[in-house]
């Protein structure tokens, strides 16, 4: 099966389920004991030709996800604690995806009712003050006012504006709607010869997992030697964090098998300026590294449409020289920093196997 992936999509991931089972299906091909066993290993899907994603028993020697892996199927892995042993010594990692999957992030219409009393009373006390909050999410995406913060004269003027906006959002927290201790400074930016200075804070996790794709982030603006807040931008889930799972069992061993055959695309330069595009179908020869398990988040707050999380293999694919072409040589995904690499970051739904994005391994300008 042929995936066509546009380069502007960002990752690729990667699952597979534990547990094994026989019977079903057809009967003119291999048995499921020689398709696990690799004595039918010629390429061939045999779980899609012998009709074994639809027999309601899990297998998790096909080349996709079985179903049943996920529907409490004969066979279907139990998740009670946290591991389980997928067979001839291979451990699993053990996740439960919610019954709505993706899971999605929406506006709960009281919290908002809370957040626009708060806005209120901000303006009662300092003054006029607009928000506008995420259509995605109902969080804030934009604040503008002009808002005196106490700066605590420890440290550098970065450190005590972090501080003063940590103070400032928990005070009023129901406007916000998150925990700020989750977020860590990404940049600050002080410009005393135009009165601007510049915090940027982004969150890199998401309910203990790694915050693969779609950042987190909030960025505050000062005026006034750096004391006076006019401005807050947004990009975040509402608080608490939602829970990703803890019981289907996901086996790194057999993720490295998806993304051969998945064609992706690539932008071709030459002195920073795209002259072309070009596809690539990753073959048996390439190296696939799982590097990790984490989470994807797609969130426009500019969209009524809920933000969407999903749990997501991070694997690292390598070219092998033999494949390498002058266009991939001229592409984003060559970085000849880097011991002269070609490749791709790419992530994979965990529940579904679904290739959700990539990103080339290099930047080229």
């Amino acid at each position: 099966m042929k995936m066509a992936l546009s380069s502007s999509l960002m990752g690729l991931v990667l699952v597979w389920v534990v547990s094994c089972s026989s019977g079903g299906g057809r009967h003119d091909g291999p048995t499921k004991e020689e398709v696990a066993s690799g004595k039918a290993d010629d390429g061939v899907d045999w779980c899609e030709e012998m009709g074994w994603y639809k027999d309601g028993i899990c297998d998790t020697f096909c080349h996709r996800p079985d179903p049943a892996c996920f529907d409490g199927g004969d066979g279907a892995a139990d998740g009670g604690d946290g591991a389980v042993d997928g067979g001839d010594g291979a451990d699993a990692t053990c996740m439960c995806p919610p019954s709505d999957y993706p899971i999605q992030v929406s506006v709960d219409d009281d919290r908002l009712e809370a957040a626009m009393q708060q806005v209120e009373q901000l303006s009662a006390q300092y003054g006029p003050v607009t928000v506008r909050f995420s259509k995605s999410t109902g969080t804030v995406r934009n604040l503008d006012g002009r808002i005196p913060l106490d700066l605590d004269g420890q440290g550098s003027l970065c450190d005590q504006q972090l501080r003063a906006v940590d103070t400032f959002i928990d005070d009023w927290v129901e406007l916000f709607q998150v925990d700020i201790s989750q977020f860590e400074v990404y940049r600050c930016v002080p410009q005393p010869e135009l009165d601007t200075y510049t915090l940027v804070l982004r969150r890199y996790q998401y309910s203990g997992l790694e915050l693969f794709a779609g950042n987190q982030r909030i960025s505050a603006t000062f005026k006034e030697g750096g004391a006076t807040l006019t401005q807050a931008q947004g990009k975040y889930l509402p608080m608490p964090d939602l829970s990703l799972g803890d019981c289907v069992c996901l086996d790194e061993s057999a993720a490295a098998l998806v993304p051969v055959g998945v064609s992706v695309e690539y932008l071709v330069f030459q002195s920073c300026t795209i002259v072309g595009r070009g596809e690539y179908t990753i073959a048996d020869s390439d190296v696939v590294e799982i590097t990790g398990l984490g989470v994807d988040m797609t969130h426009d707050v500019h969209s009524e449409l809920p933000a969407e999380l999903r749990l997501v293999w991070k694997a690292e694919v390598y070219v092998a020289p033999a494949n390498w072409t002058p266009d991939l040589q001229a592409s984003g995904a060559y970085c000849p920093t880097e011991r002269g690499q070609i490749g791709w970051s790419l992530l994979i739904d965990a529940m579904t196997g679904e290739v959700v994005g990539l990103v080339p391994r290099c930047i080229v300008c």
